[in-house]
């Protein structure tokens, strides 16, 4: 049924919808707040949003048919809107290009990065995030704890089956430290 409704005109609804939880994820205010801390910046939100959409492809990725496919198109729609988040902010026709491909290479990067960490452990993850991220060569605490979180969204992603991904994807609610003191 899945693979019906992917390759029927509703595709673009359910890759706009996938699309639409992980940019709902990617700003949750408390990921900007302790102790996660992400630059509440243009290339911070980008970052969480790269993040989240690599951790639901990785998933998808692990799916049989159409798993793979949903990865891929969720990819391509992320691209799409940032090339019209790009145009609308006004950037120039002649620099779109150039701008896209910087992206895609930051896109690739970070992708390889982060998978290569979460196959291994949490402590690459956490340099990778602070590489990424914070600009740091070293982990920190604010890593460390964006790193945890990306764990705990990988738990729930797996917990989920395909039509619960599609859905909206299950990322748990991120910890604050105003919320451990409590």
């Amino acid at each position: 049924m899945i693979g019906n409704l992917l390759r029927s005109r509703g595709n673009r609804q359910v890759i706009a919808a996938l699309h639409s939880g992980i940019v709902a994820a990617a700003r949750r205010p408390e990921l900007f707040l302790p102790p996660y801390e992400v630059p509440d910046t243009l290339e911070g939100r980008f970052d969480l949003l790269v993040l989240f959409s690599i951790l639901v492809a990785l998933r998808l990725d692990s799916f049989p048919e159409p798993g793979p496919e949903v990865a891929q198109e969720l990819v391509n729609a992320l691209f799409e809107h940032l090339d019209a988040d790009l145009r609308e902010m006004g950037a120039g026709d002649l620099s779109i290009p150039r701008r896209m491909k910087t992206l895609a290479e930051a896109f690739s990067g970070r992708s390889a990065a982060y998978r290569g960490a979460l196959a291994r452990n949490e402590p690459l993850l956490a340099l990778a995030l602070a590489r990424n991220i914070y600009g740091s060569e070293t982990a920190d605490a604010r890593a460390d704890a964006l790193a945890a979180y990306c764990h705990r969204a990988v738990v729930e992603l797996e917990r989920a089956e395909l039509a619960n991904i599609l859905a909206g994807p299950p990322f748990p609610d991120p910890e604050t430290s105003h919320a451990r003191r409590c």
